[in-house]
């Protein structure tokens, strides 16, 4: 294959698409990057299980591996076979096809060159943060900008997608809602034939966007007990989403068309439009202290507009360069006193070997032309997406990609990670 990829002289090692024998290992090498790169670097880690497969075929009989690998993939291996499974399926075919002991032996030799072997995903992966859930594969991630995580108090919130259904193309959402200590792990809210977005806890309720064949609209459940009654927040002609609540005021995005509305209802009033001017794109309102703080996108700038309830008044604030663009990879978390950030301009600019990780700094730091003191929430080694703060008691929490993506916590930032 490929063989005249080097047809004008260079040598191989400067024209291949992939070395097979770059000597990667899984537990050294693998890439946590999120499903939304790569749809989990399914190619940038591709040598890894290729270089094993590369390496039995140097030490077998090549006719006989390449049979043995042929009917790995034709009868042992499905969409969903990891690393550790792609071994046993190689090992599996090489016991019918009449592999002796030393052949088996040459082929888990291969395997284990390259790290793979029960266990692989743990080893070498700090993270210095408690894990609440693990699996759950992000919403946001084939949903781009929809809020993927909530914290208030005893409560967390994810939303997730069904890996299985969104590879068959008929996607699912869901939304997992736990207790930060202690519980019996989480417990899904959806209802059929929707999907679930968005989640927000306020207290013991759960607000989400549930999207249907008419749109989405804002809802409220109640997250403890067996009662799941439905309620209708926000409604109307566009799609609402990405609510939040600080118990007495509504705040959320109404989308039509091109233009992204922020609306606000306080108590039992009517919805207020405070961005009425044409063109709005906002995005992330977050409600405290009587303030409903989001970002806005305009002209190429990213502004941190500051809603006043009480006086109605709207101040804004250019945030400099580093929160210019929307993008999947870029998640905003923007709060009472803080913004929490994915830099994930290390990845984009410097190679996907440099991984997403979250920072936070003052809203008022940012709000200063983009001058902040960003420092990190955790000083894990996974992929770092999706982030949420507690106003009340600043925790922290996250997605987190080693092997699986899993939610992570922190009650604090990390801070410095030299």
């Amino acid at each position: 294959m490929g063989e005249d990829l080097c047809s004008d002289g260079s040598a191989p090692a400067d024209c291949a698409l992939r070395d097979l024998n770059d000597g990667r290992r899984a537990d050294k090498n693998y890439l946590n990057v999120p499903m939304a790169v790569d749809n989990g670097g399914v190619h940038l880690n591709s040598t890894i299980v290729g270089g094993a497969m590369w390496d039995m075929r140097k030490t077998l009989n090549k006719h006989f591996a390449d049979g043995i690998v042929y009917t790995a993939l034709t009868e042992n291996f499905n969409p969903w076979t990891d690393f550790l499974q792609a071994r046993y399926g190689i090992v599996d075919a090489a016991r019918r096809l009449g592999a002796t002991r030393g052949d088996l032996q040459k082929i888990d030799n291969a395997f284990e060159a390259h790290g793979i072997y029960p266990g692989w995903e743990a080893i070498g992966y700090k993270r210095d943060g408690d894990t609440l859930a693990k699996g759950p594969a992000p919403a946001a991630e084939a949903v781009g900008q929809s809020r993927n995580m909530a914290v208030d108090g005893a409560y967390w919130a994810t939303s997730y997608v069904d890996l299985k259904s969104f590879f068959d193309g008929t996607p699912e959402y869901g939304i997992k809602v736990g207790k930060v200590k202690g519980g019996d792990g989480p417990k899904d809210f959806q209802q059929d034939g929707l999907w679930s977005l968005d989640p927000v806890i306020q207290g013991k309720e759960l607000l989400d966007t549930r999207v249907g064949a008419n749109g989405a609209d804002v809802v409220s459940t109640k997250v403890n007990g067996n009662g799941r009654k439905v309620t209708v927040v926000a409604g109307g002609p566009g799609d609402q989403r990405e609510a939040d609540s600080d118990g007495t005021a509504l705040t959320w995005v109404d989308i039509q068309g091109d233009e992204a509305d922020v609306y606000v209802r306080q108590g039992d009033g009517k919805p207020v439009n405070i961005t009425p001017e044409t063109g709005t794109s906002a995005l992330r309102p977050t409600i405290a202290h009587g303030k409903v703080s989001f970002l806005n996108y305009k002209a190429s700038q990213t502004y941190v507009d500051v809603y006043d309830l009480a006086t109605g008044t709207l101040t804004e604030a250019k945030a400099g360069g580093f929160l210019d663009v929307p993008t999947d990879y870029v998640h905003n978390g923007m709060y009472d006193k803080n913004l929490v950030r994915t830099d994930s301009f290390a990845m984009l600019w410097g190679g996907y070997d440099q991984l997403p990780k979250l920072e936070i700094a003052p809203v008022a730091d940012v709000a200063d032309d983009g001058r902040a003191d960003w420092t990190r929430v955790s000083c894990g080694d996974g992929a770092q997406l999706y982030p949420t703060l507690d106003n009340s008691s600043d925790r922290i929490l996250w997605s987190e990609t080693c092997g699986t993506t899993d939610v992570v916590t922190r009650a604090r930032a990390a801070g410095d990670c030299a």
